[in-house]
């Protein structure tokens, strides 16, 4: 049986988040893929984190690419990878407008 796993303090987090941009992305990453370990026998599992301020860790960007590149080879589209990149980004932008503005 798995234990849960506590969550971090929020001060520990902002202490993060001031240290280095995607610190909190790749501490976020770690906790994530630690949970769901279980699950990595019979899924491919994938971390996808990202900070309001747009930092993406290494899993979101190598899964993005991926995903480009197989859009890529399916359409003939070179700009792939951006045109997916710029749907995760607008999406951020949205949920941030929406928390600021209480919608």
């Amino acid at each position: 049986m798995q234990h849960a796993q506590m969550p971090m303090p929020f001060h520990i987090w902002v202490a993060l988040a001031a240290k280095e941009a995607g610190a909190v992305t790749n501490q976020a990453e770690w906790q994530k893929t630690e949970k769901y370990a279980h699950i990595s026998a019979s899924h491919h599992f994938a971390p996808f984190t990202i900070e309001t301020s747009g930092a993406f860790g290494p899993e979101p960007s190598s899964l993005l690419e991926d995903i480009g590149r197989q859009i890529r080879a399916e359409t003939g589209e070179p700009r792939s990878f951006q045109v997916s990149l710029q749907g995760v980004l607008v999406a951020i932008q949205q949920r941030n407008a929406v928390s600021v503005l209480g919608m």
